[in-house]
């Protein structure tokens, strides 16, 4: 007995070693959790309106749905006229995000590229996505996964990634994946006339 409490301070001593590194890891763990939440937050305060117009004007002047279907044809010169301000406010709100467009440039070279359209119109519908988590409308969530299938990229996975690891890494990995696509500005016209009539075709545009 006398043997028992004479380790019983190293005993007692061992335990609360243990029990405050099992505190810390939980800590940790819930941190890690809450990362990606904490960053979809922080980017309710960008404004998406200038670029949420540049799309909306684009919308106007054209018949998306024709476009869309090919049956009207647009030469490259009035396909990239049409998409400037859609690149033009892209460009304005990714420093928004954090990237510069130095970095961008890493990808697109030219910052007049048509490709950047696809970006704008990718940061619209991860915004409007990461904000269909919280309301939960079947509406939304069919608007959203056509208009991200639109563009080439599965809603559940793009989605999941920006709510996990922050709105900038699933943007960095949105404009990594549209430098990979070999497109024009007239496909660039088709995908975002594609991308619109998603959202029209559920009342939302």
């Amino acid at each position: 007995m006398k043997k028992f409490f004479k380790y019983l301070p190293f005993f007692l001593f061992g335990l609360c070693f243990v029990l405050n590194s099992c505190s810390e890891e939980n800590v940790n763990t819930d941190q890690t959790r809450n990362l990606g939440f904490s960053e979809m937050k922080s980017t309710e305060d960008v404004d998406l309106s200038k670029l949420r117009n540049s799309v909306a004007t684009f919308v106007d002047s054209v018949n998306i749905a024709s476009i869309a279907n090919g049956s009207t044809l647009l030469d490259e010169g009035q396909a990239s006229d049409l998409l400037a301000p859609i690149v033009e406010e892209t460009l304005a709100i990714l420093p928004e995000y954090g990237i510069t467009l130095g970095e961008l440039q890493e990808d697109f070279p030219n910052l007049d590229d048509s490709r950047i359209a696809i970006i704008g119109i990718g940061i619209i519908s991860i915004e409007d996505g990461l904000n269909n988590l919280q309301i939960k409308s079947v509406d939304w969530d069919r608007a959203i996964s056509c208009a991200l299938g639109a563009i080439g990229f599965n809603s559940i996975d793009l989605l999941r990634n920006a709510a996990e690891t922050g709105t900038r890494v699933a943007i960095r990995g949105l404009i990594k994946t549209v430098a990979t696509r070999l497109l024009g500005p007239i496909g660039v016209a088709f995908t975002v006339a594609e991308w619109a009539l998603c959202y029209s075709g559920f009342s939302l545009w």
